[in-house]
């Protein structure tokens, strides 16, 4: 059973798997079907339906019979990961690399563009104020504490992955421009002075800009000695990207990625990994 973030309610699965990696950890949710015939794109729609949840969960579709293309290619767009018995059996390590053979890789810069502070008054206007910067206005809450200010508030959001959940799950959020919306409703009573008057705040929107590179790299495979190794390097127009994985004798695999700047040194701050399946 696993929780459904959506009803709160608990869900049958066939199989879970849990995985710990470092200090955390991640579930494979497996989902089995013995049919005579190849699975359609019917149960990969059914499984994007039943899983929207996918926070810290990689799902995996195992049927007896396989797959058709369409619903091969319908899960890997949806990054689940459909596999034959045969598949799912195979411990052949180097065939698995080979059969995906390209890794993408997206770094984000994200970068705000705006800050917009939407009012309990709509009736007040922006043109009824002087010239504000709203990022550096202080917000207080309704007892008058400080609360600091946009700014300091978007930086809270960051530090507590917010503005990763909208940029990596949340693909509607994106405006047309490619920016993305991050919102936040304040507390009841909230409010900033901006010209000597005191506005209630109902939140505060903040748009940006993920400042995005891509790039695929293609994995190569082989075997050194007693080790199976699979490689890959690449760069865009900022980033420089070496990928290697190594597999020895115990089975587990080592994985290293080296990501630095082309020009100059690291940006200040701390880097985040996410891996998807698939």
């Amino acid at each position: 059973m696993v929780y459904d973030a959506d009803t709160g309610d608990l869900r049958e699965v066939d199989i879970t798997v849990t995985v710990p990696i470092g200090d955390d950890e991640t579930m494979l949710v497996i989902e089995c079907r013995d049919h005579k015939r190849s699975q359609t794109v019917e149960w990969i729609e059914q499984l994007i339906g039943k899983f929207q949840d996918r926070s810290g969960r990689a799902i995996i579709a195992v049927s007896r019979s396989g797959f058709t293309s369409a619903a091969r290619r319908k899960a890997l767009r949806h990054q689940i990961l459909a596999l034959s018995v045969e598949d799912a059996t195979d411990t052949d390590w180097l065939a698995d690399v080979k059969a995906y053979p390209k890794l993408t890789i997206t770094v984000t810069n994200p970068v705000v563009r705006m800050v917009d502070a939407k009012l309990v008054d709509k009736s007040v206007k922006t043109e009824d104020l002087p010239p504000l910067k709203v990022g550096q206005i202080p917000i207080f809450g309704a007892n008058g504490r400080p609360l600091g200010t946009a700014t300091d508030i978007y930086d809270a959001l960051d530090r507590a992955d917010a503005l990763d959940q909208v940029l990596f799950q949340e693909p509607r959020a994106r405006r047309p421009d490619g920016s993305v919306e991050l919102g936040i409703r304040m507390e009841p009573g909230a409010y900033l002075i901006a010209a000597g008057i005191a506005l209630e705040l109902e939140g505060i929107v903040f748009v940006v800009d993920p400042n995005e590179e891509r790039i695929e790299l293609d994995v190569k495979a082989g075997k050194y000695g007693s080790a199976d190794v699979a490689t890959a390097i690449g760069r865009t127009k900022s980033w420089r990207f070496q990928f290697v994985v190594v597999r020895g004798q115990d089975g587990s695999p080592k994985i290293s990625l080296s990501v630095q700047p082309t020009k100059g040194q690291l940006p200040d701050g701390v880097m985040t990994l996410y891996g998807v399946p698939g």
